[in-house]
């Protein structure tokens, strides 16, 4: 078995998406079945580097134009008539035009799954990996955002069996933790939940700002009000009514700020 994991495997965290940034909308979609705006590269490419390999740049460019076709996303490739093959990288493409209503700042891309291994370019330059299908996962563009639009790849493979393939080149027994293609009795690989595009702030963080709560109970237990040091959000009446207070400045017994 090839293993994709390191030991440990860190949780990713990804940071929240508001509805508007100062009026302007704080994600973009970039998949739409209707639309029809990725297109599929239909033959195999024999050199495109190892995900494996320290440098991985591929000039897709160069690929003959008459080779791509339209497809929808999201989607299973089987569900549009593609005989998806196990460990084989199929190539997504389409071009990416940020608005120029986007907020300045750091600019992502967060696929929402991609099953079940990727690799991202953006003008031919490789940005990032990632293992697993149902997890959302984010891919920094700002770079390629400044000149408002740019090329946009995906790599997708499908991992299970020992077919050889650009995840196992010597034909070693590869699977994806998931199973997923396993018990649909088919090969699901493909972009299969949304994209997007969304600017944040450049010293946005991974976190959601910190928020400190202290509950306040009455002796027999029968209200409750909880202080936010950031705000004044009010909670626990019995009644629906505001029963909290700000937190003071001063340590509180039994509540370490």
């Amino acid at each position: 078995m090839v293993d994709f994991m390191n030991p440990v495997w860190e949780t990713p965290i990804l940071p929240p998406v508001p509805g508007t940034v100062r009026g302007a909308a704080a994600s973009v979609a970039l998949a739409d079945r209707k639309k029809r705006d990725w297109k599929l590269l239909r033959t195999p490419i024999e050199d495109v580097p190892s995900p494996f390999s320290e440098k991985q740049d591929y000039d897709f460019d160069a690929v003959p134009e008459a080779q791509w076709g339209s497809i929808t996303v999201p989607g299973e490739l089987a569900m549009q008539g593609i005989d998806v093959q196990n460990n084989r990288e199929y190539y997504y493409r389409r071009t990416v035009r940020l608005p120029r209503t986007m907020p300045k700042g750091r600019v992502f891309l967060r696929f929402y799954g991609v099953y079940s291994n990727a690799r991202v370019w953006a003008n031919g330059v490789f940005l990032r990996s990632h293992v697993g299908g149902f997890t959302a996962w984010d891919c920094e563009i700002t770079e390629f955002a400044k000149a408002g639009a740019f090329r946009l790849v995906v790599g997708v493979s499908d991992i299970e069996g020992s077919n050889q393939g650009i995840w196992n080149p010597d034909g070693q027994k590869v699977s994806d933790g998931a199973w997923a293609s396993y018990y649909a009795h088919h090969n699901i690989g493909g972009i299969l939940r949304g994209v997007t595009v969304r600017a944040a702030r450049k010293r946005a963080c991974a976190h959601a700002p910190e928020r400190r709560t202290r509950p306040c109970l009455t002796k027999r237990y029968a209200n409750r009000r909880t202080a936010c040091r950031r705000g004044r959000g009010r909670f626990g009446s019995p009644n629906g009514a505001a029963c909290g207070r700000p937190l003071r400045r001063r340590r509180a017994r039994g509540f370490s700020p």
